[in-house]
């Protein structure tokens, strides 16, 4: 059985060194997985950010549907004793408990647990769990613009899953892995902020939105063009497609951040503060799948609940 030892850092966001390493990370950890039974030492990460942390839940569940074993990937997880910080941000935010959810019955629990980290491909279901989880803190009354602009995101970005992620191989992402999402939800009360994270691992935007059009354009210019109101890679046949990107970007047209990374291409949008403009530009690593996060603020007309 192969050990693999995570980085002692894992994130994909404030360091160039520090992403080629996780993205890295990752790779062996799929590739490796697929060969056969894995141990993921995880005993000497100090710090793991939301959305690596997301990233290594897909891999390892990944592998854990596919092969149908909660066994292909054995994990171990640091001390509070030994490791403290690692603790915290594996065993406390219970990352280490997502990791050990390896059937679609634990899956459940997640959901039903309130976990912030879950994985689901039923939309029409799980939307409407998510919203309510989100919001069960705030006094927001039926109708709410809010409500309506967290449900039109959330909905429309497990939508694109289901419509573009996994298309180029249904034989793999079949069964319990079709039309697949993993996700990290919360709302942190003491900030008053929405946290929403999801990812697939399936074929990027880009790509996906390439592989639909004619000519040669430059992939910053592609990105762009595949997120903006009115484009999708249905447009030709179908122009009633593309308006789920306004649905992505509504919630924070106020000045939040919208980021998309897919392949080595990261799209960033601040809505008006940068009058609607989005800032996309190459990595020096490669992400697989998509990943999709934005922060949002509560309202200050919004009071909790008591």
């Amino acid at each position: 059985m192969t050990t693999i030892v995570a980085p002692s850092h894992i994130c994909v966001y404030h360091s160039d060194h520090v992403s080629n390493v996780t993205a890295s990370f990752l790779r062996t950890l799929m590739e490796h997985g697929h060969k056969g039974p894995v141990i993921l030492d995880l005993r000497e990460t100090q710090y793991i950010s939301s959305a690596a942390a997301l990233m290594l839940f897909a891999h390892v569940n990944f592998l854990h549907l596919l092969y149908g074993s909660r066994h292909r990937v054995k994990c171990l997880y640091p001390s509070q004793k030994v490791n403290p910080n690692g603790h915290r941000y594996v065993v406390g935010t219970q990352l280490s408990r997502a990791l050990s959810s390896g059937s679609l019955e634990a899956l459940d629990l997640l959901v039903k647990d309130k976990v912030f980290f879950q994985s689901s491909n039923d939309l029409g279901k799980h939307a409407g769990t998510t919203l309510a989880q989100l919001t069960e803190k705030l006094a927001l009354p039926a109708g709410d613009q809010l409500l309506q602009m967290l449900g039109g995101a959330i909905g429309e970005a497990m939508l694109n899953v289901k419509h573009h992620a996994y298309a180029h191989d249904p034989v793999l992402f079949s069964g319990p892995l079709a039309a697949r999402w993993w996700q990290y939800a919360r709302f942190d009360e003491a900030e008053g902020k929405f946290i929403f994270l999801i990812y697939d691992l399936g074929l990027g935007i880009l790509q996906t939105y390439k592989n639909a059009v004619t000519g040669f354009k430059q992939d910053e210019y592609l990105m762009e063009e595949a997120l903006s109101f009115g484009f999708s890679r249905h447009s030709a046949t179908d122009p009633s497609r593309g308006c789920g990107s306004d649905d992505l970007k509504h919630p924070i047209n106020c000045g939040e951040t919208l980021l998309i990374h897919c392949d080595d291409v990261r799209y960033v949008y601040r809505g008006e503060i940068e009058s609607g403009k989005a800032t996309i530009k190459r990595t020096t690593f490669n992400l697989g799948g998509n990943l999709l996060e934005w922060v949002l603020k509560v309202n200050d007309l919004y009071t909790e609940a008591p």
